[in-house]
């Protein structure tokens, strides 16, 4: 009886290898700008790659992506931002996008297909998408806002989503470090954001998707800002010592994005409680 039963477990091992070596090859770990997802590229003209999952006698001949403002569109032939056709070459490594100008910011959906050496093509990849984060100054339409005279502020404000369903894009460029809530809940598990940047030259920003935290309806975000490496001296639009931040909260379609919310007077400020250390000299 236990030979029996080893035989027929190698029977069924072969077996199952046998259906697998027929599975079609298919695109894998897409990226784009080398970043899986972005939300806020800094380039209207991002660069895809790619990786299949056949073995190493795999040779691409060529490839088709196809890139919408929807990703419902990728489900069927549509491709409303860039269709490339067929394009014969190997190359799966930051293939540059030549499809319609993306808008600042917006969000975007892409898969793609490859073709062997023998002219067969492969499955589809999964649908990724990335967004194209706020790349001119113009696009920061609100004001930099704090709170003068403290160190470590909390900024809150309220507003109404009425969509929970679309996505909904948080960008936050602070003179400082900054954490934020939304509804009682931190937005990511990121600390000291943003990076360390030459302020003065310029502020950098983080792009946050924070539909899993809304509800549909009346919510709140508010903004932690930390002084960190800023001084008034240091940035050329500051009179004051900060810290500052700019925000911006865009609900995404397909048409583009609608702005709900953007830092102004009407936000309320309030000291945080919090004392930073001093630094050692």
């Amino acid at each position: 009886m236990m030979k029996t039963r080893t035989l027929c477990c190698a029977a069924g091992l072969l077996l199952l290898a046998g259906c697998r070596s027929e599975q079609p090859v298919r695109p894998k770990e897409l990226r784009c700008e080398n970043l899986t997802d972005p939300l806020a590229i800094d380039s209207a003209r991002p660069h895809f790659s790619w990786k299949t999952d056949a073995g190493g006698d795999f040779r691409q001949s060529g490839y088709e992506i196809r890139v919408a403002a929807d990703s419902t569109e990728l489900l069927g032939e549509g491709a409303g931002l860039w269709n490339s056709g067929r394009v014969a070459s190997g190359a799966s490594v930051l293939v540059p996008y030549e499809g319609r100008p993306l808008a600042s910011p917006s969000l975007a959906y892409w898969k793609v297909r490859v073709w062997d050496d023998a002219g067969r093509v492969s499955a589809w990849s999964a649908i990724r998408r990335f967004g194209v984060g706020v790349l001119e100054p113009s696009g920061w339409t609100g004001d930099w806002i704090g709170l003068p005279g403290t160190e470590c502020p909390l900024l809150r404000r309220r507003f109404e989503a009425a969509d929970t369903e679309r996505t909904h894009l948080l960008h936050v460029a602070s003179l400082g470090y900054h954490e934020v809530y939304v509804n009682g809940r931190k937005v990511s598990d990121r600390v000291l954001a943003p990076a360390v940047s030459e302020l003065g030259k310029r502020a950098l920003s983080v792009t946050y998707d924070i539909t899993s935290l809304l509800a549909e309806g009346r919510n709140e975000v508010v903004v932690w800002l930390g002084p960190g490496w800023y001084r008034r001296d240091t940035f050329r639009d500051a009179s004051t010592d900060g810290p500052f931040v700019n925000v911006r909260l865009d609900e995404i379609a397909p048409e583009g994005p609608r702005t709900l919310l953007v830092s102004d007077t009407s936000w309320q400020g309030g000291e945080s409680g919090y004392t930073p250390t001093p630094s050692a000299t």
